[in-house]
């Protein structure tokens, strides 16, 4: 059986799974840790799931990520804000992506990473108002943000692979070449 890698939608199904997750994982950690731990421990957590997915998605083994994932866990346990832990969350998801996994175009995915990981990360924070239901929307609305990387990136993306291409994907790659040519 030959299974293509359709990235956008587990992104999105992961991010679904996260925020649905995220309440009763917090709650969960937060019976062991102070409440600011347990929610900096649940996204770390989701961080690493998310870095062995990009993992494999790159076809590159999981221990070449670990070193970097593990990098904002020490924030966690000396008990720092929450916002620095954020901000190095959100450089640590770039540099897997961009910077071990998917490695070519590196001003491109520069510029890419930038907006995504900023923006979305700015999102969640002025939309999140600080209650458990807005920051499990938030985590889904920061994942569905984080699917934009594949779209921005894919053509690259499935000649790196070498995956077969889903047909969908192929027929809308089709439709924008054609409505790009008809623009100039």
């Amino acid at each position: 059986m030959n299974i293509t890698k359709r990235p956008v939608r587990a992104t999105v199904l992961l991010g679904l799974a996260c925020g649905i997750s995220f309440v009763p994982a917090t709650m969960l950690f937060a019976c062991m840790v102070s409440w600011s731990t347990a929610f900096c421990l649940t996204i770390w957590v989701y961080l690493v799931i998310y870095g062995a997915f990009l993992a494999r998605w790159a076809g590159k083994s999981f221990a070449s990520s670990i070193f970097p994932l593990l990098i904002p866990f020490p924030f966690i346990v000396w008990g720092n804000p929450e916002m620095s832990f954020m901000m190095m969350s959100l450089i640590i998801l770039s540099w897997v992506r961009s910077g071990i996994c998917f490695t070519d175009l590196p001003y491109r995915r520069l510029g890419v990473e930038v907006m995504l990981s900023m923006g979305g990360g700015a999102l969640v924070a002025f939309f999140a108002s600080g209650s458990p239901a807005s920051w499990a929307l938030g985590v889904w609305m920061f994942f569905l943000i984080q699917a934009l990387y594949f779209i921005l990136i894919g053509d690259k993306l499935i000649a790196e692979t070498g995956e077969p291409v889903d047909p969908f994907d192929l027929a809308r790659r089709g439709a924008e070449r054609i409505l790009a040519s008809e623009d100039s």
